[in-house]
């Protein structure tokens, strides 16, 4: 609702404070404020997240990458999935991941996709 709120919001999701983190803290008071935006999470209830027998039951070669230093999500989320993931799968949690990786962390998340995925293209 409030500058200082969204500045804590764009804090929260890097794992170190981006240089234009006031510039995005705009971007999220404006994009969240739609009302649009406003009524998706608003609507967004706990059956349409994942049940553990969704989760167990996922097939295709798996990765769960958490943020060891994530501030967004409760450990229990990550816990969830720990907990109901198939055995094929692999939770890694890399302790300098915040929550977005693909923006703080971009060359050793990406490195660790393409190891993940070689394997799998042949």
């Amino acid at each position: 609702r409030t500058h200082k709120d969204a500045l804590d919001f764009v804090d929260r999701i890097f794992q170190r404070a981006p240089a234009i983190r006031h510039l995005m803290a705009q971007g999220v008071r404006l994009q969240l404020g739609r009302p649009h935006m406003q009524g998706l999470l608003d609507s967004v209830k706990p059956h349409h997240l994942l049940s553990p027998a969704e989760v167990r039951s996922l097939a295709l070669p798996t990765l769960c990458i958490w943020g060891g230093a994530d501030r967004l999500l409760p450990r229990s989320a990550r816990d969830f999935f720990a907990e109901h993931l198939p055995a094929h799968a692999s939770l890694e949690e890399p302790a300098h991941f915040g929550h977005v990786p693909f923006l703080d962390h971009t060359e050793a998340l990406t490195e660790r996709l393409r190891a993940f995925v070689a394997p799998l293209a042949n």
